[in-house]
């Protein structure tokens, strides 16, 4: 009986530690994106106020992403019927 706990507690210890990684791996990735996004809209902050002196910049971005990422589609575009 004694060899059934030791393997149980030995499956509850790997259980453990995948659960522990998935959970770490998911904070660094969403850190990571978190960084990745504000840096992508302070760039674009700085792009309106200081090119763009003010001005709407989405349309030219939108385009420009399209031509960057032609396989993404946004939400808008799957959604929209206008």
């Amino acid at each position: 009986m004694g060899d059934f706990r030791d393997y149980d507690e030995g499956v509850q210890r790997i259980k453990y530690a995948i659960l522990r990684s998935q959970y770490e791996t998911g904070r660094v990735a969403n850190s990571n994106q978190l960084a990745l996004y504000y840096g992508i809209g302070v760039r674009i902050r700085q792009y309106t106020i200081g090119e763009m002196g003010g001005r709407e910049p989405w349309p030219p971005l939108a385009t420009s992403s399209k031509r960057s990422f032609p396989a993404s589609e946004g939400s808008r575009s799957a959604t929209s019927s206008t």
